[in-house]
């Protein structure tokens, strides 16, 4: 199963690819409206710091690389990755709220079985069996992912004979401190992860 960030990200990149004219089908051109000539973002991402991110990583945050997302290109994708090419990044997606492809409400939509997650926004959901979030705040909506669970501090003691099997719970208090990532470029909210009730 996909999760709803999965989704969006593979809409954003689709829909990115049709408006640069690389690789689109005729069944999957952009929507109308969109410009072909991908400009300035609206919404950004690329002021959060190596240090907002550290927390969730357990190698040294080296950098980010920025991209241009959305239906419009009005947003932003910023990869945080780490120093020792250990595979470690944390990917954050900022759309307006009303991209009508990683917009809140479409990401939402595609999701299977959304849950709640609390403290993050004005609303946040991930999906049940994922801890990775997708927020909404006034009219902007952010999407965090994590290249794998065990590069969040704490997570690597959760393995057991070699396979991680996270609870609802333990989904739950992953999902909020990737939000607090959110609550940073939303300008509210806790924006300090708190990862010990693993």
């Amino acid at each position: 199963m996909k999760s709803a960030l999965a989704v969006v990200s593979e809409n954003v990149a689709l829909a990115l690819a049709c408006m640069l004219g690389v690789a689109c089908s005729s069944s999957s051109s952009p929507p109308s409206g969109a410009d072909a000539s991908v400009g300035t973002p609206k919404v950004t991402c690329n002021q959060l710091m190596p240090a907002d991110i550290q927390g969730l990583m357990t190698a040294t945050v080296a950098g980010d690389d920025v991209s241009v997302v959305g239906t419009d290109g009005d947003g932003q994708q910023c990869v945080f990755h780490d120093a020792d090419n250990s595979g470690q990044a944390i990917d954050i997606i900022v759309v307006p709220s009303s991209d009508p492809i990683a917009g809140y409400d479409a990401a939402k939509t595609s999701a299977t079985n959304p849950v709640a997650v609390n403290g993050v926004g004005d609303q946040a959901f991930r999906e049940t069996g994922d801890f990775q979030p997708t927020a909404e705040h006034g009219a902007l909506t952010c999407a965090v992912s994590v290249g794998e669970a065990i590069q969040i501090p704490g997570v690597d003691a959760l393995v057991v004979n070699g396979t991680l099997d996270l609870t609802e719970a333990q989904d739950d208090i992953l999902a909020t401190a990737l939000g607090t990532v959110c609550n940073r470029l939303f300008g509210t909210g806790n924006t300090t992860p708190d990862l010990s009730g693993l």
